[in-house]
């Protein structure tokens, strides 16, 4: 194999592997809304934006990577005297998993049409 089919072979198999969607990632672990299995969940939190702003992540482990669903304050979010969270309505604004976040405006669970965040514009501060 020379250099140069070697360096096609290379590109196609990056282009390839950039081009995966968060659903093909983790369509193994989905229910059939397209929302993490509950087995894989791990833990839950509350977000304070320093502008005030409430939300909720859920922590999964999927295939031993971390896996963070959040949601914003414009979602139902149901906190009793013990800060239990209640079930939650819609798919999450956006996910974390394999190092780098995924935003859902349609917020209609994992199904594909998730696209890339750029990191630049995002930021969560946990407290």
């Amino acid at each position: 194999m020379n250099k140069l089919t070697a360096i096609m072979a290379a590109l196609s198999i990056a282009s390839s592997l950039q081009g995966e969607t968060l659903h093909d990632k983790v369509k193994d672990y989905l229910t059939e809304d397209g929302l993490p299995k509950p087995e894989y969940f791990q833990s839950h939190g509350i977000l304070l934006s320093t502008q005030g702003n409430t939300g909720y992540r859920q922590y999964y482990l999927l295939d031993n990577q971390p896996f963070m669903a959040d949601y914003f304050n414009h979602t139902p979010i149901q906190i009793d005297s013990n800060l239990f969270i209640g079930m939650l309505d819609k798919g999450a604004d956006v996910y974390f998993y394999d190092n780098r976040w995924y935003t859902d405006v349609a917020r209609d669970g994992i199904n594909g049409n998730e696209s890339l965040l750029n990191p630049t514009n995002y930021e969560v501060k946990e407290r």
